[in-house]
């Protein structure tokens, strides 16, 4: 707001407090998460997820300024970062495809499975299973019980 003949500022701020913490996380994302993994050399992108490489640079940069005895600029803590202890997380092409395939192992490709006659016969029954799977092959699972299975479900 404005007062006549004030030459002052006047700032008006939101009541809302989950207004306001969105506000201070965006800006800070902005300011300092973004450009941050924007750092990250092109060779390394596949390497370290973006979150971990930021922590990781923080935890850095403190190591950096306890040694100094000084606060150290987050550009300078990034680029020591990259060359002291990124370099460790570069694996090789067969280590980068055997973590794939562990990763692509677990998951199932629903429409895949189910939509084509790769498994039965691509009837259902009333329940919705797979019509070649009798009530008498029940294998006790209860996806109640399981805690990963929100994860898998559409």
């Amino acid at each position: 707001t404005h007062v006549l003949g004030d030459r002052r500022d006047y700032f008006e701020t939101s009541t809302d407090v989950w207004e306001l913490f969105r506000t201070v996380v965006r800006e800070r994302k902005e300011r300092e998460f973004e450009p941050t993994v924007r750092m990250i050399p092109a060779e390394y992108r596949s390497q370290i997820e973006p979150a971990q490489f930021f922590h990781e640079v923080l935890t850095h940069r403190w190591f950096l300024a306890e040694q100094a005895g000084h606060d150290v600029p987050m550009v300078e803590a990034v680029e020591s970062y990259i060359a002291s202890v990124l370099p460790k997380y570069k694996l090789d092409a067969s280590v980068m495809a055997a973590i794939n395939a562990d990763a692509d192992s677990g998951v199932i490709d629903d429409e895949r499975t189910f939509d084509t006659n790769t498994y039965g016969n691509g009837v259902f029954d009333a329940d919705g299973r797979p019509a070649h799977l009798r009530a008498d092959d029940d294998d006790d699972y209860n996806p109640d019980d399981d805690p990963d299975a929100a994860v898998w479900s559409h």
